[in-house]
């Protein structure tokens, strides 16, 4: 008589514990970016992690997702926007294990904060000798060159990039209806990367109503391709913060 024995490894195996996934962010200047930032690069990761046993693919896809920060200091999950249906379990699970925070304070007061980050799905994963860092705005060479701006002096090619971008949000703003129904107003800030192509990625928003801040990841979504920013000779990700203000006339 011959006995099999079936070994079923994955069922067995541990799952991730993100207990400490925030651990580092209390001794950053915003808690609430780095908190955006951890749950990105790990959404990130489980999805590489998954396609790899999935026939389905979704690189490139574009996913919008919005949570809060409660009071209590639970993570809620609001939304999840993009053509990515079947890899919405993964991130639904990946939000019911996350640990509590510290409950964000504005004005001496604990308050449940939303907050909204987009990016592009992708299954890249660099070992930690060929990690990017994303350079920031006072410290790269040479700043990303908007349409308009490649026959500037270089050293005159930071103020034109900050003309342009402003007159983009100028042009492109469109106040919420319902957030003007509601008296909404308020400043945004919004992180993004503009990557080694010129292509704009890795948005996401803190402070201020969530209708203030769909709207200015919008505005930002839509930006043109620029020429990368430069850092030593070769193209570079370069991390940019915007603050979008919303005034009601």
């Amino acid at each position: 008589m011959v006995i099999i024995i079936l070994i079923f490894t994955k069922s067995f195996s541990q799952e991730k514990d993100y207990s400490n996934i925030f651990e580092n962010c209390e001794a950053k200047t915003s808690i609430n970016l780095c908190i955006m930032e951890k749950i990105r690069e790990e959404i990130q990761l489980n999805y590489k992690n998954w396609r790899e046993s999935s026939s389905i693919n979704y690189d490139n896809e574009s996913i919008n997702i919005k949570f809060s920060v409660l009071k209590s200091g639970n993570f809620k999950l609001d939304t999840i926007i993009g053509k990515i249906k079947n890899f919405e379990p993964e991130i639904l699970n990946f939000f019911e294990k996350l640990p509590k925070t510290k409950p964000i304070i504005e004005n001496g007061k604990e308050k449940d904060t939303k907050m909204t980050i987009k990016f592009f799905l992708h299954t890249l994963q660099k070992n930690e000798d060929e990690k990017e860092e994303e350079i920031k705005f006072d410290l790269i060479n040479e700043v990303p060159v908007f349409p308009g701006c490649e026959e500037i002096e270089i050293n005159q090619r930071m103020i034109c990039f900050e003309n342009k971008l402003r007159d983009h949000i100028v042009a492109n703003l469109k106040y919420p209806k319902k957030a003007l129904r509601k008296n909404i107003y308020g400043l945004v800030l919004v992180t993004y990367i503009i990557d080694k192509e010129g292509k704009i990625t890795d948005i996401s928003a803190e402070g201020g109503d969530i209708l203030l801040q769909n709207e200015a990841i919008r505005i930002i979504s839509l930006l043109p391709k620029l020429k990368p920013g430069m850092q030593k000779g070769k193209p570079v990700r370069f991390k940019h913060v915007i603050p979008i203000t919303f005034k009601l006339q």
